[in-house]
């Protein structure tokens, strides 16, 4: 028998899966291609912010839309994205004008050539401190551009039988997904990192580490592993086809 098609998922009980998880990945099923994913979402679902006393408003669909439009560079996306209106906040930033503008501009950008990994920041060194839960800092020689990095991280450790064991772990707040470069197939978690940034702090929940106090309280030493490794920068070049992932990639690991 055939699978049925979900029920489609009411407003509410979208945003309420993303308050509860922090991921808006969570409300969808991750193996939908990605413009279904996004026509999953449902549509007039909105929230908006306020910063520096500026008040900025969006559909989620939009944003979905908007960000699948720049990763294929595909204006004809841009039609997806709907503005939505309010009085009180700005909802201009997600619209179809103001989207094909972003498109182009990274479209002129992409043609000046490909990102350069010595552009991009590395990896440089790390520390780990396990409490409830785990808090890893990654310290990074500074990128001269901001770009989008894939990050992983996974703990290893050989059990008493001679065993290897490594176990990835899931950062919260952070999505995962595809790398944007077909040429350099990298998954990974996302995320951006600014031009400068010296940083990056990631947490680890209570429920990703159960094996690993497993084997530390048995007295067996743990490796936390990181990967960090550049997929886009800010004019939205990637890769050169010519050169492996790894010129882009950075490695470290601490002893927890």
């Amino acid at each position: 028998a055939g699978q049925g098609r979900a029920e489609p998922l009411t407003c509410d009980d979208f945003l309420a899966i993303i308050d509860e998880t922090g991921r808006i990945g969570a409300a969808i099923p991750g193996d939908l291609p990605p413009e279904e994913r996004c026509r999953r979402m449902p549509p007039g679902c909105g929230r908006g912010f306020t910063d520096n006393g500026r008040a900025w408003t969006w559909y989620y669909r939009s944003v979905c839309f908007e960000g699948l439009a720049m990763e294929r560079l595909d204006p004809v996306l841009c039609d997806e994205v709907v503005e939505r209106p309010s009085f009180l906040m700005d909802g201009s930033y997600y619209s179809p004008l103001a989207c094909r503008a972003r498109v182009a501009e990274r479209l002129e950008d992409r043609a000046a050539g490909p990102m350069v990994p010595g552009d991009m920041a590395r990896l440089t060194g790390l520390e780990a401190a396990l409490g409830e839960e785990l808090s890893v800092t990654l310290h990074l020689a500074p990128a001269r551009l901001a770009g989008r990095y894939a990050v992983a991280l996974g703990l290893a450790w050989v059990e008493e039988d001679g065993t290897e064991v490594y176990s990835s772990l899931n950062p919260e707040g952070l999505e995962w997904a595809e790398a944007l470069d077909r040429l350099h197939p990298i998954t990974g978690w996302h995320v951006e990192i600014a031009a400068g940034q010296e940083t990056l702090t990631l947490t680890v929940a209570p429920r990703h580490l159960e094996d690993a106090r497993r084997t530390l309280a048995a007295g067996w030493p743990v490796r936390l592993e990181v990967r960090l490794q550049a997929l886009m920068d800010e004019r939205g070049r990637v890769l050169a086809p010519d050169l492996p992932s790894t010129a882009a990639q950075s490695r470290q690991s601490v002893r927890i």
